[in-house]
C-alpha cells in the first residue's frame, strides 16, 4: 500500500498503550512521532505508560486505548476469547527470561519449586508460566514475591529468582555485581514472539485503513530507531525518560536489536506456520482443550488473515443465502411427500434405540451400584479392622492407608498418601527393609509373605510390627497390600516372661539352698561323725542314724512343698483341691497365714478356666508376699459352675489401682489370663490396708468388658 501524506487534513488522535515505562523498548514509536511518520499517516499519537495492575490488553479491549503493545500473554488471552488482532511482532523471539542468583542453588527450572520468585501482579503469566509448565513446575509450587520495580529483594537475598526482560534486569544485576544464571524459554523448546503490536477486532473492522496506516508508520519509526540508536536514546532522555541511565538504554538497544533479527526477516514479520505452532503450543501447556482454539483457525488472530476471512465470510454468506433460498424451495417440495414416511421409520428406530438405551442404563446403574457397594464394603472392612492397612505402588509410594495405620505411626488422616514408604523406616533398619521391598518389587511375594520389622513413628519412636504382604492389581498396575500389626506388647511380654523365668529360677535356687541345702549339710556332718577315726558307742550311732533319717524325711517334705508350689493344676485335680494345696504350701513354705473360703454351688468343670484361675491365684498370692509384704492372705471362691468370682485379699502395703495399666509383668500376665477366660480383672485398695484382687468370670461376661 502506498504511503499517503495528509498534511492538509486534520489529524486523528489515537492512543498507544505501552507495556511498561518509557524506555528503549518503545523507541520505534517515539521516533515515528518525532520524524513525522505518524503525521504523514494523518495520526496524532499519544503514548501512555502502563498503569499499575492494568495490562495493555485490558486497556485496548475496554476502549481506553486504540492500539497496544503486549507480550506473549496476548496469545493466552486470545484463547480465552479476548477480541484482539495482531498487527506486527517487533521481536522474533520473546525477551522474557527467568533469572536466579547463583547463591540460591538454582541450576535448572525444576529447582525453582519451593523457591521465592519476584513477579509482577503476584502471578506468573505468558511464556514464563509456559517455561515452568514445560519442566513440570506449576506456579503454585513457587513462592511469589511482589515486584517493587527494583531488584532489591534479589540483591538482598529476600528472593531467589525473578521474571524479567533479557534487555533490562541482566544489566542491573551485572552492574551490582550479582552472579546469576538465566533461563531462556527458547532453550527449553518454548517458542514465542516478542513485543506484539495489536488492536481490537472492532477497530480492525471499523477502520482498517487507519490500522494499516498506524502499523506502517510504526514500522518506519522502528527502522529509523534501529539505524540511529544514539539519536533515539538522546530523544528518549530529552523527552520521555530524563532520569534514565544512558548506559542501560544502550544495553537494552543492543539486546532488542538482536531479538528483532532484521538481518534474517523483515521487521514486524509474523510467519503463519510458526504462529499456528505457537498458539497450539500455548494451548497445550496451559491445558486448553482443542475446543478452546479459535473457531476459524489460529492465523485469524493475525490482522491480514482476519480481514481476509471477514471478506470471504461475507461473500460466502451472500452466496450461501441465495443457494439456500433455491435449494430450500426444492427441498420443501421433496420433504412434503417423504416426511410422513421418514417420521414413521425414525419413530420406530427411536423406540428401539430408547429400549436399548434404557436396558444399557439399567445395566450401568446395577454395575455402578455393585461397585459402590464393593467400595463401601472395602472401606468398612479396611477402617474396621484393628490392624493397620496400607497399599504401596510399584514406585514405593503409599496410595492408601486406613485410620488405624495412620494412628499407629502418629500421622493425620490422609497425610501419608503420596509419600514414599521410606518415611516410615528407622535409620537403623532401613537397609534391610529396602532390600525386602526391592525383592518384592522384582519378583513379587509369591502369595502372602509375613515378616517382622521395626518402623518409625512420626515422633521418632521405633515400633516393632508384624507385616503381612500380598501382591494385588490396582487399575492394571501391580501394588503391595500390607497389614501392619503392632507387636510391642508381644515383644514386651516375651521380655517379661524371660525376666519372670530368671526370677523364678533364682527363687527356686535360693529355696533349695536355704532348705534342702542346709539339711544336706546336716546329713554330711552326721555322716562324718559316723565315719570318724574314733568309733562312737552303739547308742550314739543309733541316735545319729535316727537324726539322719529324720533330716531325710524333712528334706523330702520340703522338696515336695517346693515342687507343689511350682506345679500347675493337674488333670485329675479340681480347682478346689488345687487351691487347698496352694494354701498349705503358702503356710508351710512361706510362713504366711493363708485360708481358703469356698461358696461353690457347683465345681468349675472347664479345665482351661480352672487352670487359668489357679495360676492367677498363684501369681496374686506370690505378688502379695513378694511385693506387698503380706502376713495374712484369704482366698475366696464363689461359683455355680457357669460363672463366678475368685477374690484374693491380703494385709500387705497394697498399691495404687490407677497404675494397673502400666504395671509390672505379673499384673500383665494376670490380665492376659483373665481375658482368655472372658473375665474381668479388678484391683481394690482396702481401707484397713492391703489389696483385694477380684476376677469375675463366666458366660455372662461380654468381651467388651474385658480389661
Amino acid at each position: 500500500m502506498e504511503k499517503v501524506t495528509r498534511r492538509d487534513e486534520p489529524l486523528t488522535r489515537v492512543t498507544l498503550q505501552l507495556l511498561w515505562r518509557h524506555q528503549f523498548q518503545f523507541a520505534g514509536y517515539y521516533m515515528a512521532k518525532e520524524k513525522g511518520f505518524y503525521r504523514e499517516a494523518g495520526l496524532d499519537v499519544e503514548f501512555r505508560e502502563r498503569r499499575a495492575g492494568v495490562h495493555s490488553i485490558d486497556e485496548v479491549i475496554s476502549g481506553q486505548a486504540d492500539f497496544g503493545v503486549s507480550n506473549d500473554l496476548l496469545v493466552q488471552r486470545a484463547l480465552h476469547g479476548a477480541p484482539v488482532v495482531v498487527l506486527a511482532a517487533l521481536q522474533q523471539h520473546s525477551p522474557t527470561v527467568v533469572l536466579a542468583t547463583r547463591r540460591s542453588g538454582i541450576n535448572t527450572i525444576k529447582d525453582l519449586a519451593g523457591k521465592r520468585i519476584v513477579v509482577a501482579n503476584n502471578r506468573i503469566e505468558g511464556v514464563a508460566r509456559q517455561l515452568l509448565l514445560s519442566q513440570g513446575v506449576s506456579d503454585h509450587e513457587v513462592l511469589k514475591t511482589p515486584h517493587d520495580y527494583t531488584l532489591t529483594a534479589l540483591v538482598e537475598g529476600r528472593a531467589d529468582a525473578c521474571v524479567g526482560y533479557l534487555s533490562d534486569e541482566p544489566y542491573t544485576l551485572e552492574k551490582l555485581g550479582v552472579d546469576y544464571v538465566s533461563f531462556l524459554p527458547s532453550e527449553y523448546g518454548v517458542d514465542a514472539y516478542g513485543d506484539l503490536l495489536f488492536t481490537s477486532r472492532r477497530k480492525a473492522q471499523d477502520d482498517p485503513e487507519q490500522v494499516i496506516a498506524f502499523r506502517e508508520a510504526s514500522l518506519r519509526g522502528w527502522e529509523y530507531a534501529i539505524e540511529h540508536v544514539e539519536e533515539a536514546i538522546d530523544h528518549i532522555l530529552a523527552v520521555y525518560a530524563p532520569d534514565a541511565d544512558r548506559e542501560k538504554l544502550v544495553f537494552e538497544a543492543i539486546r532488542l536489536r538482536g531479538l528483532m533479527a532484521t538481518d534474517l526477516v523483515t521487521l514486524g514479520h509474523v510467519n503463519g506456520t510458526r504462529w499456528s505452532r505457537i498458539v497450539r503450543q500455548t494451548a497445550a501447556l496451559e491445558g486448553f482443550p482443542e475446543s478452546a482454539l479459535p473457531v476459524n483457525g489460529e492465523n485469524h488472530l493475525l490482522f491480514e488473515q482476519y480481514m481476509a476471512y471477514r471478506w470471504q465470510y461475507g461473500r460466502l454468506l451472500l452466496v450461501l443465502s441465495a443457494a439456500i433460498l433455491v435449494v430450500g424451495t426444492l427441498f420443501w417440495c421433496v420433504v412434503s411427500w417423504t416426511l410422513n414416511r421418514m417420521v414413521r421409520r425414525r419413530t420406530a428406530e427411536l423406540t428401539e434405540a430408547n429400549a436399548q438405551l434404557n436396558q444399557e442404563n439399567e445395566m450401568r446403574r446395577l454395575a455402578a451400584e455393585s461397585l459402590r457397594q464393593s467400595e463401601a464394603l472395602f472401606k468398612t472392612l479396611a477402617e474396621g479392622i484393628f490392624d493397620g492397612l496400607s497399599m504401596v505402588d510399584a514406585n514405593g509410594r503409599l496410595i492408601y492407608t486406613n485410620a488405624r495405620f495412620e494412628a499407629m505411626y502418629g500421622y493425620g488422616a490422609g497425610t501419608l498418601i503420596g509419600k514414599p514408604f521410606e518415611c516410615l523406616l528407622s535409620p537403623v533398619y532401613a537397609g534391610r527393609e529396602l532390600m525386602r521391598f526391592g525383592k518384592w518389587s522384582r519378583t513379587g511375594t509369591g502369595g502372602t509373605d509375613r515378616v517382622e520389622a521395626v518402623l518409625r513413628r512420626k515422633d521418632g519412636k521405633d515400633v516393632p510390627v508384624e507385616i503381612s504382604v500380598q501382591d494385588v492389581r490396582v487399575q492394571g498396575e501391580r501394588a503391595l497390600v500390607a497389614i501392619h500389626r503392632d507387636i510391642s506388647e508381644r515383644k514386651q511380654m516375651l521380655r517379661d516372661m524371660v525376666r519372670i523365668v530368671e526370677w523364678e529360677r533364682g527363687r527356686i535356687g535360693q529355696d533349695l539352698h536355704d532348705t534342702i541345702g542346709q539339711e544336706l549339710t546336716g546329713i554330711m556332718y552326721l555322716m562324718g561323725a559316723l565315719c570318724g577315726e574314733v568309733e562312737p558307742p552303739h547308742c550314739e550311732r543309733e541316735r545319729i542314724a535316727a537324726d539322719v533319717l529324720e533330716i531325710c524325711r524333712d528334706t523330702h517334705r520340703q522338696l515336695r512343698n517346693i515342687v507343689a508350689g511350682l506345679l500347675p493344676l493337674s488333670a485329675d485335680e479340681t480347682l478346689s483341691e488345687g487351691l487347698r494345696r496352694l494354701t498349705r504350701n503358702i503356710k508351710e513354705r512361706l510362713g504366711v497365714a493363708c485360708e481358703l473360703r469356698e461358696r461353690a454351688g457347683a465345681p468349675v468343670d472347664d479345665i482351661q478356666t480352672a487352670s487359668h484361675l489357679f495360676q492367677i491365684a498363684q501369681e496374686a498370692t506370690a505378688n502379695a508376699v513378694r511385693h506387698g509384704g503380706a502376713t495374712a492372705i484369704r482366698i475366696t471362691l464363689e461359683t455355680d459352675g457357669l460363672q463366678g468370682e475368685l477374690v484374693i485379699d491380703d494385709n500387705g502395703c497394697g498399691f495404687d489401682p490407677a497404675s494397673v495399666s502400666t504395671g509390672g509383668s505379673g499384673l500383665k500376665i494376670m490380665r492376659n489370663r483373665a481375658e482368655l477366660i472372658r473375665g474381668k480383672l479388678l484391683f481394690v485398695k482396702r481401707e484397713g490396708g492391703g489389696m483385694s484382687v477380684r476376677w469375675r468370670f463366666g458366660d455372662h461376661m461380654d468381651k467388651e468388658e474385658t480389661t
